[in-house]
C-alpha cells in the first residue's frame, strides 16, 4: 500500500508541477507579473543570479523537476504493468502516428498538442502585449501636431 500511495503521491506532484509551469507562461505577459518582475529582478541583480538568472532558474526549474520526478515514478512502477485497464496503455496512444506524410514525416498526437500549445502560447502574448501597448497611446489630439 505504501508503494501505491508513494507513486500516487509523485503523479499528484509532476501534474501540479507541469499546471504551475505553464500558468507561468500564461500570467507572464500581463501586467501584474511584469510589475512584480521587474521588483524582483531588481531585488536579485547584485546576487550571484545576475540579471538573467532570475529567468533561467524560473522556467527552466520545473521541467528539471518534472523530469527527475518522472524518472524516480518511473523506477517505482512495477515492470509488469505495461497496459491499462482496457488492455490498451495511454502512452501507446498518445505516441501512435496521427499523420504520416512524406512532406513532414511522422507525427503523433503528443507533438500535434505541443504545436497547438505552442501557437496558443504564442497568441496570447502577442495579444497581452500588443492590447498593453494599443492602451498607453496617446490621442492625437493631445500630442498637437501641426499638419
Amino acid at each position: 500500500m505504501g508503494k501505491v500511495l508513494t507513486l500516487l503521491v509523485l503523479r499528484l506532484l509532476m501534474n501540479l508541477l507541469l499546471i504551475g509551469w505553464l500558468s507561468l507562461w500564461i500570467i507572464k505577459p500581463t501586467t501584474l507579473w511584469i510589475q512584480s518582475w521587474r521588483q524582483a529582478e531588481d531585488t536579485i541583480k547584485h546576487t550571484f543570479f545576475g540579471y538573467y538568472g532570475l529567468n533561467f532558474a524560473v522556467f527552466s526549474f520545473p521541467p528539471i523537476a518534472l523530469s527527475i520526478i518522472g524518472l524516480i515514478y518511473l523506477s517505482l512502477l512495477p515492470q509488469n504493468r505495461l497496459t491499462s485497464r482496457g488492455g490498451r496503455s495511454v502512452a501507446i496512444t498518445v505516441t501512435r502516428p496521427a499523420v504520416i506524410n512524406s512532406f513532414i514525416g511522422i507525427v503523433s498526437c503528443f507533438e500535434i498538442c505541443a504545436l497547438l500549445l505552442f501557437l496558443l502560447f504564442l497568441s496570447w502574448t502577442f495579444y497581452s502585449r500588443v492590447s498593453n501597448d494599443l492602451k498607453k497611446l496617446t490621442p492625437l489630439k493631445t500630442m498637437n501636431l501641426d499638419l
